[in-house]
């Protein structure tokens, strides 16, 4: 932990890659804090980490700091880390991990060259209430032909109108799936975004339920406003404040896949 006591981790593998991420995020902050946007500075720290580093004989000090140059307005936070999606199971009393291909598409279609704009980055599970099968199917459709990628639609009891939800690294996945179900047609006066911890990625859940004209909140988020002043403050369950995108947003951009 920060304070310098032992954690113990029983993600294996998983917890590695997690504390690997949050290591390089903070080792950029901690390289800006010491100056490595100063010319200088750079060379400087560049050399001395080499000494301690051993790196690919075709990696050379110019072409780490030629990187850092061009990186040189980057902040660490703008840093973004993704993870292979997977899920813990048992099989003949092994305990295993399972990857979770369908939802690894939206993440490898960054790593491929896709833009964090380009819905096909987005994996969408959708849940719907009996009594609005047929509209809740057509926005399936929609989002499909959008380019979406989608788990099978669920059904599920859900409460009254549209509830679109994201988790830590999701707000910008979230505000594509909204904009595209106005643009097909869908009321905005009966859509809601709520944060949640319990969903991971760039993976973002739809909830259809009776569409009423009714809406719990009406109050607009604007391009800046930061997520993470709604999070619940547990991750056992999914508690979520309420809160509607204006369809004219424009989700965040600078950011640097990892």
């Amino acid at each position: 932990g920060d304070d310098g006591e032992w954690i113990e981790d029983t993600q294996g593998d998983i917890g590695r890659i997690a504390r690997q991420q949050d290591f390089i995020q903070r080792l950029v902050a901690e390289a800006i804090s010491q100056g490595a946007r100063n010319p200088f500075k750079l060379r400087e720290l560049v050399d001395r980490s080499l000494e301690s580093v051993t790196v690919d004989d075709r990696l050379t000090a110019q072409i780490i700091i030629d990187l850092a140059t061009n990186l040189r307005s980057f902040e660490a936070d703008q840093l973004a880390t993704y993870a292979y999606p997977v899920e813990f199971a048992m099989i003949e009393r092994k305990s295993v991990v399972l990857g979770l291909d369908d939802q690894a598409e939206a993440m490898l279609a960054l790593l491929r060259g896709a833009k964090q704009t380009d819905p096909e980055t987005v994996f969408v599970e959708f849940f719907y209430d009996g009594a609005v099968e047929t509209a809740a199917l057509e926005m399936v459709d929609g989002l499909s032909n959008d380019g979406f990628l989608l788990a099978d639609p669920t059904y599920a009891l859900t409460d009254s109108g549209v509830l679109i939800e994201y988790g830590p690294d999701g707000e910008q996945a979230a505000q594509l799936v909204y904009d595209a179900l106005v643009a097909n047609g869908s009321d905005s006066a009966t859509m809601r975004v709520a944060y949640s911890d319990a969903i991971e990625g760039r993976t973002v859940a739809v909830s259809v339920g009776p569409l009423g004209n009714d809406s719990t909140d009406t109050s607009d988020v604007t391009d800046d406003a930061d997520p993470s002043d709604e999070k619940p403050s547990t991750t056992e369950q999914a508690p979520t404040t309420t809160t509607l995108i204006p369809a004219s947003s424009s989700p965040p951009t600078n950011s640097l896949s990892c």
